[in-house]
């Protein structure tokens, strides 16, 4: 086996949990080893009742733990942003990966005014620049999933891709910092369940908004490629930097 290129760690909950399994994001990075391809490792933190898991899938038994318990935009500033002593240690530890992927859990997607839409615009500002204070460490922020219809009203969802599109098209990057849209791969483009999750993606329980199966197979091709792309455009930074 080749050694190991890079130490992806991908924060989330249930619905990264999901990924993570239903994609088999692991086998694939896994695969992409077997071709030649330098070996990137896939490590999670999950709840922090769940905690962290290594490489190989094999749970640790321990959390960082994460702010709030939270991986919603709030938690996250505190995480990159706060001096408490118990943010800094969860930071330091989040900092001893090549690559970061964090991705809010489909609740956040629930944006009931616009008024909240503008906050939490802000609060992914204020982000950016903690992680744009990081120039050493690569960072992949994944959109929020939608909600399913009978959980979110058809503004809800309108306002949840209008914050989906500024963040991956609009919001001013820094170069440390990438962004995968699952909330666009997830959610109806058109009709009248517009911006909520995608039918063939729904589980059979109606007001359950996990992603399926399916969609996680269909999704994970894409979100590899994309820990591959940032892990690699990172390690050229730094060498051109001469880090």
């Amino acid at each position: 086996m080749s050694s190991v290129y890079g130490r992806i760690l991908f924060v989330h909950h249930s619905v990264g949990r999901y990924l993570i399994r239903d994609g088999a994001l692991r086998q694939r990075l896994a695969a992409i080893a077997a071709g030649g391809s330098p070996l990137l490792e896939l490590w999670d933190h999950d709840y922090n009742k769940r905690g962290l898991t290594d490489g190989s899938g094999r749970s640790l038994g321990r959390a960082f733990p994460l702010p709030d318990d939270s991986t919603d935009p709030p938690a996250l500033l505190k995480l990159f942003a706060s001096e408490d002593s118990a943010a800094r240690l969860a930071r330091e530890q989040v900092l001893d990966f090549d690559l970061v992927a964090m991705k809010s859990c489909y609740p956040n997607s629930g944006i009931g005014s616009d008024a909240e839409l503008a906050r939490n615009q802000d609060i992914y500002r204020r982000l950016l620049e903690s992680l744009a204070a990081l120039p050493r460490n690569q960072f992949l922020l994944l959109t929020s999933p939608p909600l399913v219809p009978l959980r979110s009203r058809r503004a809800e969802g309108r306002r949840a891709r209008r914050l989906a599109i500024w963040l991956s098209e609009e919001a001013e990057l820094p170069p440390n910092v990438f962004v995968f849209d699952l909330f666009d791969r997830l959610a109806a483009p058109d009709g009248p369940r517009a911006d909520r999750l995608r039918r063939r993606y729904r589980r059979r329980l109606p007001i359950d908004a996990h992603p399926n199966i399916r969609a996680g197979e269909e999704v994970a091709p894409a979100l590899v490629e994309s820990f591959v792309r940032s892990v690699a455009l990172a390690r050229k930074r730094l060498i051109d930097a001469g880090g």
